[in-house]
């Protein structure tokens, strides 16, 4: 979701789940007041064990989100064909969040949403 201003929005911290323990985990257990996590690589999620509805965003090795839910309810399974990773919050419909299309780029643990695409911005390979 960009502004109105092409520039994007900044987004809450990023915390990124890289091993195979951090990615089944994901939220669960986490406090609702938290960031975002990155789930690295993943292209397939659930919401087994949660409390509360998530806010999904599915993204590609160059950083575009190609698919994006929010309020995904607990007890589900989503999965998403060609992403590398996954962005998952507690779901907050007061926040702005990703839309298809939208460009990420993290530097020193935040996130930035941009409209701009062409440059390689995610190699997939944060842990």
């Amino acid at each position: 979701m960009g502004d109105s201003t092409g520039q994007g929005f900044p987004v809450e911290t990023v915390s990124v789940a890289g091993g195979f323990a951090e990615r089944m985990r994901g939220l669960i257990g986490q406090s609702e007041k938290g960031g975002v996590v990155m789930l690295s690589p993943c292209c397939d999620i659930h919401t087994f064990g949660m409390r509360a509805d998530l806010d999904v965003a599915f993204v590609s090795k160059s950083g575009v989100v190609i698919e994006s839910r929010r309020s995904v309810k607990p007890r589900t399974r989503i999965r998403c064909r060609g992403a590398r990773a996954v962005l998952e919050r507690f779901s907050d419909r007061r926040r702005p969040w990703f839309s298809e299309g939208d460009v990420l780029c993290i530097t020193c643990g935040n996130a930035f949403v941009g409209r701009s695409s062409g440059e390689r911005l995610f190699d997939g390979a944060a842990r």
